[in-house]
């Protein structure tokens, strides 16, 4: 039988960091999407907002000629920015795959 790896209170901060960070990163562009549709970008510190989300988006601008179809079609009474949604399943996605090959590194199991 194989003795089990004992790990240290590194791998467990480094695996609260990873879950901390994606959750951030969610709820970051959760709330850059609920301005957006709700139109309270004009609110005191949505810009800081808006500026902060901003690089959060660039790696799926690529996305952007595929998801055409999601832009708004007229003057609907909700406005916002589909890649937003896109990013925001993919940010966690990504933050689900990190934590869990963190966890699998240091041997233990992630978050139910």
């Amino acid at each position: 039988m194989l003795a089990r790896r004992r790990y240290h209170a590194y791998d467990e901060r480094a695996e609260r960091l990873t879950w901390t960070l994606s959750t951030v990163i969610q709820s970051l562009l959760a709330a850059r999407f609920g301005l957006e549709l709700l139109g309270l970008t004009g609110l005191p510190g949505s810009t800081l907002l808006l500026s902060v989300t901003r690089p959060l988006l660039l790696p799926f601008d690529p996305l952007k000629p595929p998801i055409w179809w999601l832009q708004d079609q007229g003057d609907p009474p909700f406005h916002f920015e589909p890649i937003v949604l896109v990013a925001m399943m993919g940010y966690g996605i990504l933050g689900w795959l990190a934590g869990l090959l963190v966890a699998i590194l240091s041997n233990r199991r992630p978050p139910a």
